[in-house]
């Protein structure tokens, strides 16, 4: 009896029914037609042709192309993570890695510094051109030329200023350039060669001084005169015949003359002639075939 009721309980065993897991499209929640057996599904076909295309096109890329196709088309980050930095292109590394001035502390060795130097070495550094927008603040900007501009002769045979092309009565300056370059100030003594109306700008807040400072002393030598007068006043009180001469002093006085004016005048231009630069003192004055000749000497050797 326990053999037969163990042989029918294994029978009873065999007839329950095998409950099959549900395929891989159900379990992500696709409702639609079942596809027929056999058969390939239209979106499987689809991706399959469009990573054939994708191939071909990628294949047929040149390798800037390429390389653009692959910065665009990196993996996206997770949620919350931060987005990894976009790649410096080769202008955006030479803004930031240039310098006016190098200095080895500046050639770390990177590639942002090898191109800001290959740049740096393939400038003309004797005369600067010069930006004069804010004059009348003291914001003045310098750079030093290309190789197009040395050939053309800006900035030595016409105006430094940017825009000028004016080639006559040219007076060459030794400038104290004080500027601000990452995050560290700096100096330079830089010559800049440029017309009359331009050095005006250019010495703009020099030429303000000046005139300040020769106000000050007018007006100082004013009230010693003032003083001298009342004193004289004081003497001859008995005589009855002071002058007014000292109320009348200084009372033609300009205040505008504190200031310059936007155009130079006589005084202006005789300062502007005593701040140019003459050279050297000891070398004689160069003839312009001689001009010419260093001209192509520093752009040839």
């Amino acid at each position: 009896k326990a053999h037969r009721a163990s042989t029918v309980t294994g029978s009873a065993k065999a007839r329950i029914p095998f409950v099959k897991q549900p395929p891989p499209h159900v379990l992500r929640g696709y409702s639609g037609p079942l596809p027929e057996p056999g058969r390939p599904r239209f979106s499987d076909v689809a991706l399959a042709e469009a990573r054939r295309q994708g191939m071909l096109d990628y294949r047929g890329m040149d390798a800037w192309t390429r390389h653009q196709f692959l910065t665009r088309s990196r993996p996206c980050q997770g949620r919350g993570d931060p987005e990894p930095p976009r790649p410096k292109t080769d202008r955006e590394a030479l803004v930031d890695g240039h310098r006016f001035l190098r200095s080895d502390k500046d050639d770390d060795g990177s590639w942002e510094a090898q191109v800001a130097k290959k740049y740096y070495d393939r400038l003309y550094k004797e005369y600067v051109l010069c930006d004069l927008k804010r004059f009348k603040t003291g914001q003045v900007g310098f750079r030093w030329r290309t190789e197009a501009e040395c050939v053309q002769g800006v900035g030595q045979f016409s105006c430094a200023q940017v825009g000028c092309k004016n080639r006559a009565e040219l007076q060459s300056f030794e400038v104290h350039f004080k500027y601000k370059e990452a995050t560290e100030v700096k100096q330079a003594l830089v010559k800049a060669r440029v017309c009359v109306t331009c050095a005006f700008k250019l010495n703009y807040k020099h030429l303000s001084s000046i005139r300040r400072k020769k106000k000050r002393e007018k007006h100082e030598a004013a009230r010693k005169q003032r003083s001298f007068e009342r004193a004289a006043k004081k003497r001859k009180v008995n005589s009855g015949h002071a002058t007014d001469a000292a109320t009348n002093l200084g009372s033609g006085s300009d205040d505008s003359a504190s200031e310059v004016a936007d155009e130079p005048d006589a005084e202006d231009l005789a300062a502007l002639e005593a701040l140019a630069w003459k050279g050297p003192a000891s070398t004689d004055q160069k003839t312009r075939g001689e001009e010419m000749d260093d001209f192509f000497h520093d752009l040839f050797v």
